[in-house]
């Protein structure tokens, strides 16, 4: 899986965790995690990388999800980009046809559908989860489809305030839709 002579850098294991955790906090955890391998160095090979987020994603919480997902990040960009340079930013939705490898689509001009909005947490929950839990938060917030950006924004923090999976989800793609407008 991993490929020799890929490396990726201590904070862009960082970057991976502080959406949903914080850069100071996140800082902490991969210094610790880096010391326990014996890890001085800012440059690390994938596999040295994934050990220190293995070791993160044994913890219990929002950290140990943010490190198995920064896991999936870091073994996905090996998988898909080789050494190209790794990045924090994830592509903004994602088409996946059988077979086929996510790729970043641009948001409709018309507006924002049902299906959208689940597209952006699906990769993470798996569809039928995350059609569930959209539903259930527009019928809260009262929205319909189409959606502006503003309303799909408005339905990611409605989702983050959980305490489970799936507002750590919502966190994240409320961080990749933000990076997004900023373009």
């Amino acid at each position: 899986m991993a490929k020799a002579g890929l490396t990726v850098r201590l904070s862009s294991i960082v970057a991976l965790l502080s959406p949903a955790i914080g850069r100071e906090q996140s800082q902490e955890l991969v210094a610790k995690a880096a010391s326990r391998f014996d890890i001085a160095s800012e440059e690390l090979e994938l596999d040295q990388a994934l050990r220190v987020v293995d070791a993160l994603g044994e913890q219990q919480g929002i950290v140990g999800v943010s490190a198995r997902f920064a896991r999936a990040r870091l073994v996905h960009r090996d998988v898909t980009r080789g050494p190209a340079k790794l990045s924090s930013r994830p592509p903004l939705r994602f088409s996946i046809a059988a077979g086929a490898s996510p790729r970043a689509e641009p948001p409709r001009p018309s507006g924002w559908s049902l299906a959208d909005v689940v597209r952006l947490l699906a990769p993470s929950l798996g569809r039928e989860r995350a059609t569930e839990v959209v539903d259930e938060a527009t019928a809260q917030l009262h929205l319909a489809a189409p959606f502006e950006q503003s309303q799909v924004t408005a339905v990611l923090e409605h989702l983050s305030r959980r305490g489970d999976v799936v507002g750590v989800v919502a966190r994240f793609a409320s961080s990749r839709l933000v990076l997004s407008q900023r373009g």
